[in-house]
C-alpha cells in the first residue's frame, strides 16, 4: 500500500479536517483498489471486500478532525484496514463457505511448513463435520457443495423430491455452522495464522 507523496498527504489531511469533501476524494482514489484487493484476497468475498472499504472510509471522515497530527497517515489507514479485516476473520472463521473457500486455494508444495499445517488443520475440521451429518445430508451437501450439482440434479440422483433435497441441504449447513461454532476458538486462530503474513 503505497503512500502519496508525504507534503501531499499533509495538506489533504488539514483540508479533510475541515471537511473539504474533494480532498476526501482524492483519499479515497488513492488508497481505495489497495484496501479493496486486500480485502478481497483475505476474505474471497466481493461484498465483504467492499463492507471493509466502507468503513475504512467511514473511519477516515469520522476521524478527519485528528488526522492533522497524525505522524504516518499510510500507517494509520494500513493499522484501521488490519483491525477491520482481523474482525471480519473472526465472524467468518465459522462459515462453511469461507472455510471451503480457503482450503480450495491452497495447493501445498515441498516442504511441509506453519502455513501448510494450519491449512490441514481448518481441512480437518470441516471433514470432521461433514462426517457427523446424517448420510442423506452427507450425500446432499457432497453432491451440492463439492460436485457443484443443482437441487433438481441431486433430486433426480438420489430420487428424492426438490423440496427434500433442500431441506437437507438446510439441515447439513445448520449442522455443519454448530460443529464449527463448537471450535470456534481453534478455527479463529487458523484463520488469523493464514493471514497474518498477508496482513503484515
Amino acid at each position: 500500500m503505497e503512500s502519496p507523496p508525504r507534503y501531499h498527504t499533509k495538506e489533504l489531511l488539514q483540508l479533510l479536517a475541515g471537511g473539504d469533501e474533494h480532498a476526501y476524494k482524492q483519499l479515497y482514489d488513492h488508497y481505495r483498489n489497495r484496501i479493496y484487493s486486500l480485502a478481497l484476497q483475505i476474505t474471497k468475498s466481493k461484498p465483504v471486500a467492499e463492507d471493509v472499504l466502507q468503513e475504512v472510509f467511514v473511519s477516515i471522515w469520522l476521524n478527519r478532525h485528528k488526522l492533522p497530527e497524525l505522524e504516518n497517515f499510510h500507517a494509520w489507514v494500513r493499522t484501521i484496514t488490519r483491525n477491520n479485516l482481523y474482525n471480519r476473520l473472526r465472524r467468518l472463521a465459522t462459515e462453511e463457505t469461507f472455510l471451503r473457500e480457503i482450503i480450495a486455494q491452497k495447493n501445498p508444495e515441498g516442504e511441509e511448513g506453519p502455513d501448510t499445517v494450519s491449512y490441514n488443520e481448518l481441512k480437518k475440521i470441516l471433514h470432521q463435520a461433514i462426517a457427523q451429518l446424517t448420510p442423506q445430508q452427507r450425500n446432499v451437501y457432497v453432491l451440492g457443495k463439492e460436485e457443484g450439482l443443482r437441487y433438481e440434479q441431486i433430486a433426480e440422483q438420489l430420487q428424492l423430491s426438490r423440496d427434500t433435497v433442500k431441506y437437507h441441504m438446510t439441515e447439513a449447513l445448520r449442522s455443519i455452522r454448530k460443529y464449527l461454532q463448537l471450535h470456534e476458538h481453534r478455527l479463529v486462530l487458523l484463520v488469523l495464522l493464514l493471514a497474518e503474513k498477508i496482513l503484515k
